[in-house]
């Protein structure tokens, strides 16, 4: 988290006589952030729903026998913030694997209904807490709450107005990512998109998100672009 730091003169004492100085610090615009929660926090909350939502769909369609040994003991969330997170995400990640691998189509496709349902909930929750009239002001909250917040610094924008913002991802470091887990690229790619579009549908209805493989400068990328409907 970047924060900006000010110079501020302020008069205290009788009739204002004595002047200080003091240092504040401002949040650098483009970390939008909920009820000022650091991010680790919040993305802990976020993988922790994830997973939660991911383990009481598998519970409900599938064999407990299978799925009841990949479920990890409870996580303190406050404890570790940074292990947790890895933890977290490698927890639901291997359910998704595990579910995947066991039934093909119907996993995939129950997967894809979380991924959508959690996008569009998480969405909606934060739409109450922000004022969001701009494309721009979807793709700050997206940069911190996306699924994984290592790929923050890695946006590239292309192209930016009030009703339309276009960036990019590097489509190796996706892959990178997504193959430490051994789950198809193909497969993350199409969950992360379908988690993507719910999230800035729960956000704003009048915008929305679409996604393309492209070329930029001979590097393979993935393209998001946020536009007003």
């Amino acid at each position: 988290m970047i924060f900006n730091k000010f110079l501020v003169n302020i008069k205290i004492g009788l009739l204002n006589s004595l002047t200080i100085q003091v240092s504040i610090y401002v949040l650098q615009e483009g970390d939008i952030l909920y009820n000022n929660e650091d991010i680790i926090s919040i993305k802990l909350k976020l993988l922790k729903s994830m997973e939660d939502s991911i383990i009481k769909a598998f519970k409900i369609n599938f064999p407990n026998d299978i799925i009841n040994p990949l479920i990890k003991k409870f996580i303190p969330l406050e404890e570790d913030k940074k292990n947790n997170l890895t933890d977290i995400r490698n927890n639901y990640l291997k359910l998704v694997k595990a579910v995947l691998n066991n039934w093909k189509r119907a996993g995939l496709e129950l997967t894809t209904y979380v991924y959508e349902r959690h996008g569009y909930s998480w969405g909606k929750k934060l739409k109450e807490n922000y004022n969001i009239k701009l494309a721009e002001d979807i793709y700050k909250i997206l940069k911190n709450y996306n699924l994984d917040g290592s790929l923050k610094s890695s946006y590239n924008i292309t192209h930016k107005d009030n009703n339309t913002v276009k960036f990019y991802v590097k489509k190796q470091i996706l892959i990178d990512t997504w193959r430490e887990y051994k789950i198809n690229h193909s497969i993350m790619y199409d969950l992360d998109r379908a988690w993507k579009e719910a999230f800035v549908n729960g956000l704003n209805p009048n915008f929305k998100l679409q996604a393309t493989a492209e070329n930029i400068d001979g590097i393979d990328v993935f393209v998001y672009t946020i536009f007003k409907k």
